[in-house]
């Protein structure tokens, strides 16, 4: 086999057109993951999306991830991307729906503290504007176009006024 999708073990895989560099599972010549989703299944009932880049070879390096529990998002530049890492990698700020609810989430680059993580609180909508309140924080704030897409304007973990509306 040279290229295209392979479903073994329950999940699938790409082979490049370069095969010789293996992902695993003593076999060389499954090839290198390089671009594509995967679905794994796994015994404790617990999903997952992997999306592998070019040149990845196994490594999570962009997109939405689901464990059952949070959603992250992987930057380009994916770190600590093992399974059971909480940091999967780079985190974005950003506005992301989950079933029902509405989350918010902002990551400071310079703060270790806050990389890699999911800061999760309802969203409020007032009008085009919404807040997103995090133990009783108001923790950022955006506008709503028409079609309900929102962007992320302000940030901030202690003040709760958020500075001028326009």
């Amino acid at each position: 086999m040279q290229t295209g999708w392979l479903v073994w073990g329950g999940g699938w895989f790409y082979l490049a057109d370069t095969y010789g560099q293996g992902i695993g599972f003593g076999d060389p010549q499954y090839g290198t993951m390089r671009t594509g989703w995967q679905f794994i299944k796994h015994a404790a009932n617990m999903t997952d999306w992997y999306y592998f880049a070019g040149g990845g070879s196994g490594r999570m390096q962009t997109g939405w991830l689901a464990d059952g529990n949070r959603t992250y998002y992987l930057a380009d530049e994916a770190v600590g991307s093992s399974f059971n890492s909480i940091d999967y990698g780079t985190m974005l700020h950003g506005l992301h729906k989950i079933g029902a609810y509405d989350y918010c989430f902002y990551i400071k680059g310079t703060d270790h503290d806050l990389e890699g993580r999911f800061l999760d609180g309802e969203m409020i909508r007032d009008t085009s504007w919404l807040s997103v309140f995090q133990d009783g924080k108001h923790i950022c704030y955006g506008r709503a176009d028409a079609n309900g897409r929102v962007t992320l304007i302000g940030f901030d973990e202690e003040d709760p006024d958020m500075g001028p509306r326009e």
